[in-house]
């Protein structure tokens, strides 16, 4: 296991409380604020950091 898969692992894991709370309206403290809109911004960029390391270590 490398070390770049640990963090796209780490990355998922961690957006996807943000995702289900952010979609449920639960107020959540997040990097992006506090409220739903926040925290769905913060999983989505978090998931899109994800791809990119993926496929810069994998390839498509």
């Amino acid at each position: 296991m490398l070390f770049t898969d640990f963090i796209i692992g780490a990355l998922v894991v961690n957006a996807m409380p943000h995702l289900i709370l952010g979609l449920i309206k639960t107020h959540f403290l997040g990097m992006f604020g506090y409220g739903p809109k926040g925290n769905i911004t913060y999983a989505i960029l978090q998931f899109v950091l994800c791809i990119i390391l993926f496929c810069s270590n994998y390839g498509f």
